[in-house]
């Protein structure tokens, strides 16, 4: 969730029945059509999926899984984007550590 060419990494888990959340304030500046991406592994390199964790965007959007290889994934959603500052990020579900 970092722009440009910044490299950041960081581990979050999940714990016990609270779903967490990796966000920063973004403010799209129009309404136009954004590409939200975050990249995702879990330490047992299965798949990603909506059970896992999802774009964050003002609330949980319906994200796109892919596989880039080696257990790494690209969790994706495209959409308008909102002119004021909201709340941009990674929703992760309750048990999952990435």
């Amino acid at each position: 969730m970092y722009p440009g060419n910044t490299t950041k990494s960081l581990v979050c888990v999940g714990a016990g029945s609270t779903t967490n959340y990796i966000t920063q304030s973004l403010n799209a500046g129009n309404t136009n059509n954004h590409v939200f991406s975050a990249w995702a592994m879990k330490e047992d390199l299965s798949a990603i999926t909506s059970a896992d964790c999802n774009i964050w965007y003002d609330d949980a959007k319906a994200s796109t899984y892919t596989s880039e290889g080696n257990g790494v994934y690209r969790v994706s959603w495209s959409g308008a984007g909102i002119n004021a500052a909201k709340l941009a990020g990674l929703q992760v579900k309750s048990g999952i550590r990435l």
